[in-house]
């Protein structure tokens, strides 16, 4: 299965990614994804290449023109053998037409090089859930500045890594989908997220 990489550090963190899984990277990455480019990749993606494990990378893949992603279909749903695998990535897996998306598979980034800017309000909301005072997870979420929210969402994503509520990341992880979150998505966490143990 193709999967997409996706969230903040993804575009830094791909290359790395890369040599640790002994892929070879077989033509420098497609970043324009333009009509033209979309066309080389797919016919990139039809050729052999005499290394072992060949990949490509291209991204971000939100950024296309949806209708130049469909040409991308064939060569996501049968793969030809001895040929690169493609590795996409994006910043927003929200953006990305849903013909793709339900394609593919899907891992979230997060930047481990710096701290997010909201990571001390996202750790501070999780110590509150697992405290079970909602009076404060709500107080901290109405803090969250307006148009903030999606972000808040990233740091939180970082946040229950770093304090190890996995539990927790199944409730936020379709929350890192949307291109938006809206308050009222965000209030809604304190009570998705009442049950975790």
């Amino acid at each position: 299965m193709i999967i997409i990489h996706h969230g903040p550090g993804v575009q830094s963190g791909i290359g790395e990614y890369v040599n640790e899984l002994g892929l070879n990277q077989v033509k420098e990455a497609y970043e324009k994804l333009n009509a033209e480019e979309i066309r080389n990749l797919c016919e990139d993606l039809k050729q052999s290449y005499p290394y072992q494990n060949p990949c490509l990378i291209a991204g971000p893949i939100d950024d296309a023109d949806p209708s130049q992603l469909d040409t991308l279909l064939k060569i996501i749903e049968e793969p030809l053998p001895n040929t690169p695998i493609p590795i996409l990535w994006a910043n927003d897996f929200g953006a990305i037409p849903n013909t793709i998306r339900s394609r593919c598979g899907e891992r979230y980034w997060f930047d481990n090089q710096t701290e997010h800017p909201m990571l001390d309000k996202a750790l501070e909301f999780v110590n509150a859930i697992l405290s079970k005072d909602n009076y404060k997870s709500f107080s901290i979420l109405k803090s969250v500045d307006k148009a903030k929210e999606r972000e808040f969402i990233d740091a939180l994503a970082e946040a229950v890594v770093v304090k190890n509520q996995f539990k927790m990341w199944e409730i936020i992880k379709p929350l890192t989908h949307f291109k938006k979150v809206s308050r009222l998505g965000l209030y809604s966490l304190v009570v998705d997220l009442e049950g975790i143990k």
